[in-house]
This record gives structure tokens, sequence and C-alpha cells, in this order.
């Protein structure tokens, strides 16, 4: 980086150039009053301002495109590690979004695994459920086809007892 002297140099050189840029204004305003006069402009000093005006402009170019070359060779932008810089912060934050992302994966990763857990869970109950209807359902068919057959042997032995005493 450039001495504390050549900065102050600068910073006067841009001062001077801000001061050239109020004169600059100041010409042009006078160049309107000129053209403005109801007698018509003048055209000596209208010719003055302009030709001042003009060179302004140029020394103000010729500063500020010094002071631009002046920067650049103090900190040449091949050796700036801004690119590096901003290209890291990049991948910083395309990595942040990427572990937000991931985070969020796992999450209904996770929510989905214990909602099938709970579904197995409720299936293999279901299952049992079914298991167990079945299993009252053939003692209730056995429970009736015994009452069935009780009903029908005490009608024969009705039967029979009719019978004998008939004899």
């Amino acid at each position: 980086m450039a001495p504390p002297q050549s900065q102050s140099t600068s910073m006067e050189r841009l001062h001077h150039v801000e001061k050239r840029i109020v004169r600059v204004l100041e010409l042009a305003a006078e160049a309107m009053d000129d053209l403005a006069y109801t007698t018509g402009p003048r055209m000596d000093a209208l010719f003055a301002h302009c030709r001042e005006f003009m060179q302004c402009i140029k020394d103000i170019q010729e500063t500020l495109r010094q002071e631009i070359t002046s920067a650049c060779e103090y900190r040449p932008f091949e050796k700036s590690d801004y690119n590096a810089r901003m290209s890291s912060e990049v991948c910083v934050q395309k990595l942040e979004y990427l572990l937000i992302f991931l985070n969020e994966m796992k999450h209904n990763t996770d929510e989905l695994k214990h909602n099938t857990d709970e579904m197995k869970h409720d299936n293999d109950e279901l299952k049992h459920n079914t298991d167990e209807m079945k299993h009252n359902n053939d003692v209730s068919v056995d429970a009736s086809m015994q009452v069935e057959e009780q009903i029908e042997a005490d009608i024969v032995k009705e039967e029979w007892k009719t019978s004998i005493f008939k004899v």
C-alpha cells in the first residue's frame, strides 16, 4: 500500500476535482444566464464560459484517470482476493442451505419411519383382533353345533321315550 503522504496527496487531488466540478456547475449557470438575457446572449461571454467549461471537464477527466491508474498500481486487481472470498462466501451459503435441506429431509424421513412403525403396529393389532374374532367365531360355531347336537339328542331322547311308552 502507498505511504500516507501519497494518500493525502491523492485526497488533495480528489478534493481539487470536487472544487472543479463545482466550478463547472457555476460556469453552466453563467452560460444559462447569458442565454437568458432579454436583449439576446452576449456571445463573447458565452464563448468564454463554454471554453472554460470544456477545459474544466478535460482537467477533471485527466485527474480522475490518473487517480484510478495510481490506485490500480498500489493494489492491482490481479492480486486481490475479493473474488476468492466472495466465491467462498457463496459456497458457505450454499452449504448452509444444503444442511438445512438435509436436516428437513432427515426430519421427514424420521417422521415417515415413525408413521410406518405406527401403521405396522396398528396392522399387527388389527391382525390380532381379526384372529381373536375368528377364534371367538369358531368357539361360537362349536358351541352352536354342540347346542344343536344337544337339542337333537334331546329330541331323539324324547322321541324314544314316547315310542317306548306307546308300546
